[in-house]
């Protein structure tokens, strides 16, 4: 009998279908995951549902990709079709016309859910990014009958859906071609409902859409007529699903420990968007749409994307180029402080309520840059030689962390008494360095900030001081030196870089 806590269940639904008694059901919890509930009067202990769970992974099962392609459809009506480069459609294109089926998600008014597509009509329906748990309730049962009768069969999901299908089949079939989604996590679609209920107003949604080429923007319409648009890059504190979704708030528990969130995946071909593309000229015409990343990861994968060459434009990049792009493909998506307010909140408190409470800091931030920019041109000579003196101080301060390690020996008995206060922590060497990662990413957007700085010869001076005030080893004063000269040539080239 399965026994599974939140965080070690995806949803997947392969233990309620292999059940042979079908005393498993997928119940919905207050946060509208679904999780198996078993009827113990009619279990057998078979122990299948164990053995289907996609959570307990075989490391033989994953495979390291072979290679990573930059890839965008050929046709222009194809590309403004698709969220990214239209990779998925072209695959199942391609196993369509080869008198294959192809089971993916679609949205039926605000229901998503996988489907089973044998024509190319229906296939564009597929199309688009959904960022929702899409419902396979009943799929893998009809994916085995295709299987068994010999048909060829594409099945497009998340990883965690895809696993869950290798494992409820039990062997491999030469006619299955799995495709993997880079996924970051999975909302619930009760979340999605009452989102759109609180942002319709009283309208009846019949249709939604979540990207528009590269941009991310959460489109709600009613009988035709748009009632809600959002482009969270526009304006990121808009769309509270959105937001959620970004931030990672509302996530399906287990997308926090999620074995598939890795380099090496368990599908034949792994389809995303490619971000982080460093040549962006090699798709310089139409800039606003999508670049898919393809990566081929067994022998079946690489001949499907060998015959994609008709009918897309494939570009072969580095594979650490397309992993360095994707956090998903090297970790899962941190539990952070925001998302533990948020399922302390919700479904308690309505959904948009609840993640504006979980970001209230980062919602009253972004009031008050709105406040400020106008007076930008006003701050910015008093904030730059201010984050100048700052930042001097913190090197300073590090410097003399490194010659005198112990906090006994910062007392201001030393001759220390002008150092600022951060010098005394207790542990400054890890503040020091938070600190200055932080300073560091903003002061590259600002130019002629090295002009701020304490100069070499003067930081030279003041080091000489502290150890002749303290009777310290002269010859600390060299790698001090040495750590603030390569800080401040940082500073400077990045200035430099910038102007």
């Amino acid at each position: 009998m399965i026994d599974i806590t939140k965080d070690k269940c995806c949803g997947c639904n392969a233990c309620a279908e292999i059940c042979p008694t079908k005393c498993i059901k997928m119940k919905m919890d207050p946060a509208g995951f679904f999780y198996p509930a078993v009827d113990s009067s009619r279990c057998i202990e078979c122990g299948a549902c164990e053995r289907v769970c996609p959570f307990i992974p075989d490391e033989e099962s994953f495979n390291y990709p072979r290679h990573a392609y930059a890839a965008r459809i050929k046709s222009v009506s194809e590309q403004h079709g698709s969220s990214s480069g239209g990779a998925a459609y072209a695959i199942g294109r391609l196993v369509l016309q080869d008198g294959g089926v192809v089971y993916g998600c679609t949205a039926e008014k605000l229901d998503i859910k996988h489907i089973r597509v044998e024509d190319l009509e229906n296939l564009s329906s597929l199309r688009g990014s959904k960022y929702v748990q899409s419902n396979v309730n009943d799929l893998f049962v009809r994916v085995r009958s295709d299987l068994k009768s010999g048909r060829r069969v594409a099945f497009i999901g998340t990883p965690c859906q895809v696993y869950g299908l290798r494992k409820f089949l039990m062997k491999d079939y030469d006619n299955l071609l799995c495709v993997d989604l880079i996924c970051h996590g999975t909302p619930s679609q009760k979340m999605l409902h009452d989102h759109v209920r609180y942002i319709a107003r009283g309208a009846c949604a019949d249709s939604i859409s979540f990207r528009k080429g590269n941009t991310f923007s959460l489109c709600i319409s009613s009988q035709g007529t748009d009632i809600w648009n959002a482009d969270v890059w526009a304006e990121p504190m808009k769309d509270m699903y959105y937001r959620a979704f970004i931030d990672g708030l509302s996530y399906r528990p287990s997308c926090n420990v999620c074995p598939f969130g890795r380099t090496e995946r368990i599908s034949d071909i792994t389809v995303g968007d490619f971000w982080g593309l460093k040549d962006s000229n090699l798709f310089a015409s139409e800039q606003n749409l999508g670049t898919s990343l393809i990566l081929p990861n067994t022998a079946k994968g690489e001949t499907i994307v060998h015959a994609l060459a008709d009918h897309m434009t494939l570009v072969e990049r580095s594979i650490q180029e397309a992993v360095d792009g994707n956090t998903q493909l090297r970790h899962p998506v941190p539990r952070t402080r925001a998302c533990k307010i948020f399922n302390c909140l919700y479904p308690t408190v309505q959904f948009d309520l609840a993640v504006r409470l979980a970001i209230s800091d980062r919602i009253a931030m972004a009031f008050i840059k709105k406040i400020l920019r106008p007076f930008k041109p006003v701050l910015m000579p008093i904030i730059i030689p201010f984050f100048g003196y700052c930042l001097s101080w913190l090197l300073i301060g590090q410097s003399i962390v490194d010659m005198f390690p112990t906090p006994q020996s910062l007392s201001p008995d030393n001759g220390l008494r002008n150092v600022p206060l951060l010098c005394h922590l207790e542990k400054p060497r890890i503040a020091y360095a938070k600190l200055f990662k932080n300073l560091l990413g903003r002061i590259k957007l600002l130019n002629g900030f090295s002009h701020h700085l304490l100069p070499l010869d003067i930081f030279r001076r003041v080091l000489k001081h502290l150890v002749n005030a303290c009777s310290a080893d002269e010859s600390l004063t060299f790698q001090a030196y040495a750590w603030y000269e390569i800080c401040f040539q940082m500073i400077i080239d990045s200035s430099n870089t910038k102007a």
